[in-house]
């Protein structure tokens, strides 16, 4: 190395301890949060499937002449008021013909009333 009058040569800088235990704390942390935010939509998307049996496992849970009743009623509403359903009562068609679904009596005749009450929506 040149020496140059009254100069002393430049050292490598060496890093300060604690930048790199901050920076290494700052990493941790952020997997930690992402490790959080991945188990906190696993277990939404575990309870959103959990939920959505929840109906059919309550409807199976029925004894049988009661769920027969229920049917059948929900079948005679959605063919009375919801063959051709009003603005208003769309939203409320839209659910039982979903709820008929969710029967295990609902054959293919069931499953053609629904469709015809609860019409595929078009892709946005």
């Amino acid at each position: 190395m040149l020496r140059v009058s009254n100069m002393t040569p430049l050292a490598h800088p060496r890093p300060i301890p604690g930048a790199w235990a901050n920076r290494a704390g700052h990493g941790s942390r952020r997997l930690l949060l992402w490790l959080a935010i991945a188990l906190g939509a696993a277990g939404t998307a575990a309870y959103l499937v959990w939920a959505a049996g929840a109906e059919r496992r309550a409807l199976q849970g029925l004894p049988a002449e009661e769920r027969r009743a229920l049917y059948l009623r929900t079948v005679q509403e959605l063919e009375s008021a919801c063959a051709n359903p009003p603005e208003a009562l769309r939203v409320h068609c839209r659910q039982e013909a979903e709820f008929l679904s969710s029967f295990p009596e609902c054959d293919r005749a069931c499953q053609e009333l629904v469709r015809r009450s609860f019409p595929p929506q078009p892709a946005r």
